[in-house]
C-alpha cells in the first residue's frame, strides 16, 4: 500500500485518485476476459454502496478487491499463471484477500477434474 503513496510524495498526487483509478482499471480489465453476460456481477460490483464508499473516502481495499477480481476472472478462463499473480499480489498487500487463493485454485483445477 505504501506504494500509492509515492505518487503523493513526488507529485502530490491524493492517492484516493489512484486507488480509485487502479480498481476501475482492474475491474475493466477483469471484465473483458469474461464477455458480456457473465461480467454483469461485476458491474454491480461497482455500482454496490460497499464499493461506492470506499471509493468516495479513498478506501486502500479497492485495488485489493481489483486484483481478486482480475485473478477468479483468469482462474475462470484457464490462465491460472497470471491468475496465481493477480490473487497473490492481492494477497500480499491485504491479509482479507486470503480466502482467494483457495478459490482460484479450484477455479484452476475445475475443468482439469471434470476432464478426468
Amino acid at each position: 500500500m505504501a506504494l500509492f503513496g509515492v505518487p503523493h510524495v513526488l507529485a502530490g498526487v491524493d492517492a484516493r485518485l489512484l486507488f480509485a483509478g487502479v480498481f476501475a482499471v482492474l475491474l475493466t480489465a477483469s471484465a473483458r476476459p469474461l464477455g458480456d453476460v457473465r461480467a454483469r456481477p461485476l458491474l454491480v460490483l461497482a455500482a454496490s454502496p460497499l464499493v461506492a464508499l470506499p471509493m468516495a473516502v479513498g478506501g486502500d481495499d479497492l485495488p485489493v478487491i481489483g486484483l481478486v477480481c482480475m485473478g477468479l476472472a483468469l482462474a475462470a478462463r484457464g490462465r491460472p499463471g497470471t491468475a496465481g499473480l493477480a490473487v497473490g499480489a492481492a494477497a500480499t498487500l491485504k491479509a482479507t484477500a486470503w480466502p482467494a487463493p483457495p478459490v482460484c485454485l479450484a477455479l484452476c483445477l475445475a475443468p482439469t477434474a471434470a476432464r478426468g
